[in-house]
């Protein structure tokens, strides 16, 4: 893609401070997820809590199925980034109950 390159350290700030309603806890760990492992949007929608999120812990690795890929040759896992490890141990339990 021509043009397109990594957001910094303070746009990925701003960007995640433009969130705001009922789901902006877990649209902002979305996005931060998306930055953090390069995931393209249609394989971050596809992502379900249970691939996160197994047996109440956060999982070390989050894999997208070949079927969501790109062009579906194969899947992809990637490690879960202490950033984004960190942003869904604050968000995921309280998804939906608060406003912020």
């Amino acid at each position: 893609m021509r043009g397109c390159r990594p957001l910094n350290d303070d746009e990925v700030y701003d960007v995640s401070r433009s969130f705001w309603g009922e789901h902006a806890r877990r649209d902002k760990t979305l996005f931060l997820l998306g930055v953090k492992s390069g995931f393209r949007i249609s394989e971050l929608l596809s992502l379900r809590l249970r691939d996160v999120v197994q047996a109440g812990r956060l999982v070390d690795r989050v894999t997208v199925e070949r079927r969501n890929m790109k062009k579906k040759l194969e899947g992809r896992t990637v490690l879960l980034h202490p950033d984004a490890r960190r942003r869904w141990q604050c968000g995921w339990r309280n998804w939906g109950k608060s406003r912020n």
